[in-house]
């Protein structure tokens, strides 16, 4: 027969394997999506290019920097940072860069949503595609010049986000 004292250290044993196999999950995720980052700094993508809304060819452009934002219209938080994007589309617009916006599925962003600047690209180059991971949305990737990653924000941006990619835009421009 169990006594009660017996029964506690059991419960108290079987509480801390607990504890220790949820502290291992979280170890185990955290690695996990550390070595799922979808961009690492430095590492190049292939410059943007595929077809916009009208059907017309988009050739990679040659330009000083690039920023790709990948929105959809019916992606709420792409509205939360809308102020903090247009900010960073007119600094980067000043600053010589491209901006390049596309969705993650064909029909998710209308010809007349975004920043009537952008190109819109409604299918990608399959080599530009590849280099992607689109199912985030909003994400927003600053290239330099030769497609290396700059900066990247994975969803809204926010007021420090926004000082942070000006920062590296000022400094990619130079």
């Amino acid at each position: 027969m169990i006594t009660s004292a017996r029964a506690r250290t059991l419960w108290q044993i079987v509480l801390i394997v607990l504890i220790l196999v949820n502290v291992f999950e979280v170890c185990v995720s955290i690695e996990l999506r550390r070595q799922a980052k979808q961009y690492f700094f430095g590492s190049a993508l292939p410059k943007p290019s595929g077809y916009s809304s009208d059907g017309r060819y988009v050739a990679p452009p040659s330009a000083s920097c690039f920023v790709l934002r990948v929105s959809s219209d019916y992606c709420s938080f792409c509205r939360l940072d809308e102020d903090e994007y247009l900010r960073l589309v007119e600094r980067a617009k000043e600053s010589g860069c491209e901006v390049v916006v596309l969705a993650p599925k064909l029909g998710q962003l209308s010809s007349e949503s975004g920043d009537k600047g952008a190109v819109q690209l409604w299918y990608i180059d399959f080599a530009f595609g590849r280099s992607l991971v689109p199912y985030a949305t909003p994400q927003t990737i600053l290239l330099d010049r030769n497609g290396r990653v700059l900066w990247f924000n994975e969803g809204a941006l926010d007021q420090s986000g926004l000082s942070r990619s000006m920062k590296v835009l000022a400094n990619a421009v130079r």
